[in-house]
């Protein structure tokens, strides 16, 4: 079952900023984030560090699902997901193909971002 689809309205470019800001500490090679957020053992607790943190609101009746790519790794909190809507926290790789020129990174995440955005969303 999909999960709600917010109209963000006005307030789209800063949630950018926020989801900017997000994947920059994710990158972070001194940041725990991701660590952090599997080890959370309470999907509410999850709920409140992602909105109070990160900026990330999960309504109360959807389940989350943390999927990280970069280790193969998933954390589910939902029971039956033909019968439950959810929300996918995917956390991306870190993209590492030539670390020491950072335009082509940010070229790199923006070609994956719109990838994905094709792909996944089925060209919506």
């Amino acid at each position: 079952m999909p999960a709600t689809k917010h109209d963000y309205g006005d307030t789209l470019g800063t949630l950018t900023q926020h989801n900017f800001e997000f994947l920059r500490k994710l990158w972070d090679p001194e940041s725990t984030l991701k660590r952090d957020l599997l080890s959370i053992p309470d999907e509410n607790q999850l709920r409140r560090v992602l909105k109070d943190l990160y900026h990330i609101i999960v309504d109360d009746d959807v389940r989350i699902v943390i999927l990280d790519i970069e280790n193969c790794s998933i954390k589910k909190f939902v029971e039956n997901p033909q019968n439950e809507k959810f929300y996918a926290l995917v956390l991306p790789p870190k993209p590492r193909a030539f670390p020491q020129n950072r335009e082509y990174q940010k070229m790199q995440g923006w070609n994956a971002a719109h990838y994905h955005a094709i792909n996944d969303s089925y060209g919506m």
